[in-house]
């Protein structure tokens, strides 16, 4: 859950990263505690506050490459 968690972070998805933590938690597991601390601080991943670098998905990428071709 820790790790799913740090990947929807990772994603720019907080409140879904906060779900999976929230469920981790109860294990006692550190990094969990770590990451959730992090969410409620407000971090963002660094990567995704720049539209360039932020995280995309496949069709997001889609619509990009054919805004581009135009």
């Amino acid at each position: 859950m820790t790790t799913i968690g740090h990947i929807n972070w990772w994603e720019g998805r907080g409140s879904k990263a906060h779900q999976y933590l929230q469920l981790a938690l109860d294990t006692g597991y550190r990094f969990a505690r770590l990451s959730d601390q992090m969410l409620g601080a407000g971090i963002i991943a660094g990567w995704n506050t720049n539209k360039d670098t932020a995280y995309k998905t496949n069709l997001e990428i889609g619509r990009s490459e054919l805004a581009t071709a135009r």
